[in-house]
């Protein structure tokens, strides 16, 4: 959020996303959801691929680009990143970015914003999952 020369607020309505798995995804068949607060936005992303986008820009997205859109492929550790229109977010909305597999509709990656802390009890259980022989 930035206070602008003319005395109002401008909201940062950018979204950056991470492969951070260890799959290379057509991104010419990804599409993407985002919420905001639990209810779905209109700005429904029909394609990952920057060159589909352009063809099929959402209204309520003024941009999208990253390494994640380029060429044919959302390699691993290639972030994607999102502007969408002023006023699309504030102070206090949980957003939650679902990416779909358009051939079969099954979410591949979802990530909710701000992060849920873990209870002692998940935290417990992770290390101890993790833990060879476990």
């Amino acid at each position: 959020m930035k206070y602008t020369k003319t005395g109002s607020w401008k909201y940062e309505n950018k979204l950056v996303v991470k492969n951070s798995g260890p799959i290379a995804y057509d991104n010419r068949k990804l599409s993407a959801i985002t919420y905001r607060n639990g209810e779905p936005l209109a700005c429904k992303i029909p394609y990952i691929n920057f060159q589909y986008y352009i063809n099929n820009k959402p209204l309520g997205i003024q941009r999208i680009g990253g390494m994640g859109t380029d060429d044919l492929s959302w390699v691993p550790e290639a972030t994607i990143f999102i502007d969408y229109s002023q006023g699309t977010f504030r102070p206090g909305d949980t957003i939650r970015f679902e990416v779909y597999d358009r051939e079969t509709n099954r979410i591949i990656s979802s990530d909710t914003y701000p992060h849920k802390e873990k209870t002692g009890e998940e935290k417990m259980m992770e290390e101890y999952l993790s833990r060879p022989g476990a």
